[in-house]
């Protein structure tokens, strides 16, 4: 059974992770130290002119306006008490580009965002590797669908019609096994343009900002695409770092028969999203 929650109840804590509300499955309770994003600086006009560079969009990203759109959406999402702390945490800027829906979103992640992704770290790492593993010989190929609770349909079905911009938060969900992650989105406010985060945006984002996971002085988390399920139970869809490395992976989340993951590394996130331009 869901927890009922006022109105004015918050759900995030004060560093932007999701508070557990005791019947959610998550390694621990406490705030996130050891797992951590340390890169958090960007700019507008750094982010824009990645995407121009490296993205598939039928016209040039402005700055400006990506800047324009993004804030009025952070005004909103201020304005609501429950969602407020998100930005408490670190949160990433987006564009995806208008999305084909006649198109597959296994084909697009095959034939045009993961070879965009790896140009865009391989440019800001020339020393670097970019792979993508597919766990046990394992295909993407139409075997995709949207997680149940996700509100993740909306997303794409925004992206159809044009171009759309928002806010990735990688750390809100850190610590939740995928199924909480998904579950827990039912608690959240029912309002336009807010779902659990899945692969067109945290491609974009990390596209965007290529650095995003490379700590040197310590241990990145593996971001959770958990909007999105492999026809596989089994198999869960993360972008990780390994070292200077960045890596995509379809990988098994059983540790044994019928048990899932559940990892203080896993780092579920939540979309905030506008339509741009």
């Amino acid at each position: 059974m869901q927890a009922v929650l006022s109105a004015e109840s918050k759900l995030f804590n004060e560093v932007g992770r999701r508070i557990n509300t005791k019947h959610y499955r998550t390694f621990d309770n406490e705030a996130l130290h050891y797992y951590h994003i340390k890169n958090r600086d960007w700019d507008f006009k750094s982010l824009a002119e990645r995407l121009n560079t490296f993205g598939h969009f039928a016209k040039p990203v402005c700055a400006e306006d990506m800047q324009s759109a993004c804030e009025k959406l952070r005004k909103g999402i201020e304005t609501n008490s429950q969602l407020s702390n998100l930005f408490q945490g670190v949160q990433v800027p987006f564009v995806i580009p208008q999305l084909n829906p006649q198109k597959d979103l296994s084909e697009s992640l095959i034939s045009d965002f993961l070879d965009s992704l790896e140009a865009s770290f391989r440019a800001m790492y020339p020393q670097s590797y970019f792979k993508a593993v597919m766990q046990g010989g394992t295909s993407l190929q139409h075997s995709l669908r949207i997680a149940a609770h996700s509100r993740y349909q909306a997303l794409l079905d925004a992206a159809a019609v044009g171009p759309v911009a928002g806010w990735y938060f990688p750390q809100a969900l850190q610590q939740f096994d995928l199924a909480s992650q998904n579950l827990q989105m039912l608690e959240l406010p029912p309002i336009e343009g807010l779902c659990l985060s899945g692969p067109v945006e945290i491609i974009h984002a990390v596209m965007a900002k290529p650095d995003l996971l490379i700590n040197e002085e310590g241990y990145a988390p593996i971001l959770c695409m958990s909007a999105v399920e492999h026809k596989d139970e089994r198999l869960a869809l993360v972008l990780k770092s390994y070292g200077p490395h960045l890596e995509f992976w379809c990988l098994s989340q059983m540790l044994v028969p019928g048990v899932t993951q559940v990892s203080e590394q896993w780092a579920g996130g939540i979309t905030a999203y506008c339509m741009f331009g």
